[in-house]
């Protein structure tokens, strides 16, 4: 049996009388030579005998049809040949070597550009549709010339180059919370095995996976948790004694049986456990008057005796303290110190219900004896949230 494909007479002979040479056979012979390879191009026979194109789209498919654009014309007068669909120089052939022929570039994925592969003709054919190269991948419509480049190691806009123009910083992050120190690194992705992980910096504590600038400020901690540079918006935390006082009081005095049940229902956040301080305690928040602070040589605190020698609580000169108002207390304190501050210590004289006072205006130390006085609570030991 015998056909003719592409002007080219095929004779199909079997290898084997044993075989025999059925029309199924021949078919599938026939198939196995229209198979192509991807972007490849042939001559073919167009219809009326005129030599023409096919091209290969697709790896392993059939060849297209036959490109053919051949009219006979007759009374012809020969012009330059134009894209009109006529046959302007009187040639046999429509719109063949046209002076307006277009390059059209293969656009196998539809992004508007096409690959380095082109054919030359007055239309579109096949998939070789766009009129603009360039197309570096040109089986991804997300990548092509002119494309926003973006971080992921693609060249996504087809200018030879990878994630250029689109550095990160990676900030060190040791503990691993999201936020780095001020050292960085740059790149479009973090390094690999490093701690340059973090795209946001400010963290003020780099080795505590609990302290950064999205972190809720605790109370009673002294630690400045989201790295506002500030430490517990309403309580002070003195690290030296570890007791957290309170450390906006009330402003009005009460009696000393008022200001133990005020202590005691006081809840700032979710630190609770308040009670009223004893004269030790007070002593302890002295600053800049070293004879009534805690250590110093005035003798008073809430075990004393009747032998206890108050003429060596010497106080300090008015207002001279460094706190609010000239307190002799922490700067970080708040409050008025304009009236003396009850305690839960009793003196060792007798006189019923007297009880060790302090006023921080002069660091000086009082007895009271059924009186009003300001209230500053503490808890002790501080025990953040607890």
């Amino acid at each position: 049996m015998s056909l003719r494909l592409n002007g080219i007479l095929i004779c199909l002979i079997t290898v084997a009388v044993t075989f025999g040479c059925d029309d199924d056979r021949v078919n599938d012979l026939i198939a196995g030579i229209n198979k192509c390879r991807a972007n490849e191009t042939q001559p073919c026979e167009c219809p009326d005998g005129r030599d023409g194109m096919q091209i290969c789209v697709e790896e392993g498919a059939a060849w297209e049809e036959c490109f053919c654009n051949a009219v006979i014309v007759e009374n012809c007068s020969p012009e330059p040949e134009i894209c009109d669909n006529i046959d302007n120089d009187c040639d046999g052939f429509t719109d063949d070597n046209a002076v307006d022929i277009i390059t059209w570039y293969q656009d196998r994925d539809g992004d508007g550009f096409g690959s380095d592969l082109s054919v030359k003709s007055c239309q579109p054919y096949a998939t070789f549709t766009v009129t603009k190269s360039g197309d570096c991948d040109d089986n991804n419509n997300l990548i092509f010339p002119g494309n926003t480049e973006i971080c992921d190691s693609v060249d996504n806009n087809c200018d030879g180059m990878v994630d250029d123009g689109f550095q990160l910083k990676w900030y060190k992050d040791e503990d691993g919370d999201g936020f780095g120190t001020s050292d960085f690194i740059t790149g479009c992705n973090p390094d690999a095995g490093s701690s340059f992980t973090a795209l946001e910096e400010n963290d003020c504590d780099d080795t505590s996976s609990a302290i950064h600038p999205n972190a809720i400020e605790a109370e009673c901690d002294g630690i400045d948790n989201n790295c506002d540079g500030k430490t517990d918006p309403q309580t002070y935390f003195d690290g030296t004694s570890g007791i957290c006082w309170q450390k906006t009081p009330l402003e009005t005095t009460m009696t000393l049986q008022a200001a133990r049940a005020y202590c005691r229902d006081l809840d700032i956040g979710e630190a609770t456990g308040w009670s009223l301080p004893g004269i030790d305690e007070l002593r302890l928040l002295i600053r800049d008057c070293p004879v009534n602070a805690m250590g110093g040589f005035c003798p008073v605190t809430s075990v004393s005796d009747a032998t206890v020698d108050t003429t060596l609580c010497s106080a300090c000169s008015v207002g001279g303290g460094r706190g609010m108002g000239g307190c002799f207390w922490p700067e970080d304190l708040q409050g008025s110190c304009d009236d003396v501050y009850l305690s839960t210590s009793e003196t060792p004289f007798d006189q019923a219900e007297e009880f060790w006072g302090l006023n921080y205006v002069d660091a000086s130390i009082e007895r009271l004896s059924n009186r009003r006085g300001l209230v500053r609570c503490m808890r002790y030991p501080a025990m953040p949230g607890g």
